[in-house]
């Protein structure tokens, strides 16, 4: 069964709030504490959001939903939590690798961590890891939950489904 891409796009759009828990909470802390750098990485992705929010506020969820778009739905939404967090990690100086490892464990919720020299950091930055490793779990679980649940055909195959099947799956 392949994905159909029509109603992907529009789901991903409808999660922008739960992504915008992600970013803004941080955002504000730093405008706040006067950390312009940090404010600055993540002002792009919560304007963004924020836009795509009033835009689609009259959007309902695609009826059309099958449980393979619900799925390639919620992993693109994985990633591109991934994405809109690795911005901030530039400014403690961490590289690459360690940024987008650092922000695939937080949106996991695993706390799981590669940072060094943390002592160093500024409290933005603590802030920032500790809201995406202990909250952005909960908004990607929470999403995934919306995405599932506002699909009534996606919802009762993987929940319906037997135990090797969801292993499929």
């Amino acid at each position: 069964m392949r994905a159909w891409l029509g109603p992907v796009p529009s789901v991903l759009l409808l999660q922008a709030p739960a992504l915008l828990t992600v970013v803004a909470p941080p955002a504000a802390v730093a405008l706040l504490m006067a950390q312009w750098d940090i404010a600055l990485a993540l002002a792009s992705q919560t304007a963004a959001l924020i836009a795509i929010i009033l835009l689609r506020a009259e959007r309902a969820f695609p009826s059309d939903l099958r449980q393979i778009e619900a799925l390639a739905a919620f992993a693109l939404l994985f990633r591109l939590t991934s994405a809109i967090v690795v911005p901030p990690f530039v400014i403690p100086g961490m590289p690459m690798p360690d940024e987008v490892f650092e922000a695939v464990s937080g949106i996991t919720s695993t706390g799981f961590s590669v940072a060094r020299g943390t002592e160093d950091w500024p409290i933005v930055a603590h802030l920032l890891r500790g809201w995406i490793q202990w909250c952005c779990g909960f908004a990607i679980a929470f999403a995934g939950l919306a995405i599932f649940a506002g699909s009534p055909g996606a919802a009762v195959a993987l929940g319906g489904s037997s135990i090797a099947a969801r292993d499929n799956l």
